[in-house]
């Protein structure tokens, strides 16, 4: 039977424990040799089911999208800066810190702190995903029914950059194309920042889960006697 992965210096003795157990005999009464038993395995917890690598990330995602939601209303709050500016990116920390804290409760969860790259990845995608539909789903809410003048501010925001980036805006495209962009700019609604934060976080996600489910995962050597 396969064992979980132990420090070197307690695998030797457990080695050197079992050798010296099987290699040992017992006479009975009649001067019969008899081998003696086999030494106890200790059964280790099972791997966390699928299921409930889902329902740990589904967690994590519903409070780290409440996180990045309150990081919004925070610089909606202190009013100095239109939290839809690309200040509202910074909540990649927040979603980096969700992935690794699940990461890290998955890992302790186990005994020797067993973690598979593929559950890095199943659990950070469902994470970034939930987080994404939360945060989006509230923050569509807050400019949709609390706070519409957030959103007209910053589609004035966005065109007053537009019209200052003007020349360096024709160096790529016609002047018909940057006519098209201030005019869907002038036509951003509470349903576009929702797909805007859904597709960025996803995007994000690409680049930062394969990264973290590496650094988290812990090789486990198998020790068979």
């Amino acid at each position: 039977m396969s064992l979980p992965y132990q420090p070197a210096d307690c695998q030797l003795g457990k080695c050197l424990a079992y050798i010296t157990l099987m290699s040992k005999s017992v006479k009975t009464a009649s001067g019969k040799t008899k081998s003696a038993p086999e030494p106890e395995v200790t059964v280790y917890a099972p791997e966390t089911p699928r299921l409930a690598l889902l329902r740990m990330a589904a967690v994590g995602g519903l409070l780290t999208g409440i996180a990045c939601f309150l990081f919004f209303l925070i610089v909606a709050w202190v009013g100095e800066i239109n939290p839809l500016t690309p200040i509202r990116y910074l909540d990649a920390g927040l979603v980096i810190l969700g992935c690794v804290f699940t990461f890290w409760y998955v890992k302790n969860a186990r005994a020797f702190g067993r973690f598979q790259f593929w559950e890095g990845l199943f659990m950070g995608f469902v994470l970034t995903l939930v987080s994404a539909l939360i945060t989006g789903s509230l923050t569509f809410g807050y400019l949709q029914w609390f706070a519409p003048e957030v959103l007209t501010e910053y589609v004035s925001w966005s065109v007053e950059m537009a019209i200052k980036m003007h020349d360096q805006t024709l160096e790529h495209f016609s002047e018909a194309g940057y006519q098209d962009q201030l005019r869907s700019l002038r036509m951003i609604t509470a349903s576009d920042i929702f797909q805007d934060i859904l597709i960025k976080k996803l995007i994000t996600s690409i680049i930062i889960v394969p990264i973290l489910a590496a650094m988290m995962r812990r090789t486990v050597l198998q020790f068979r006697p």
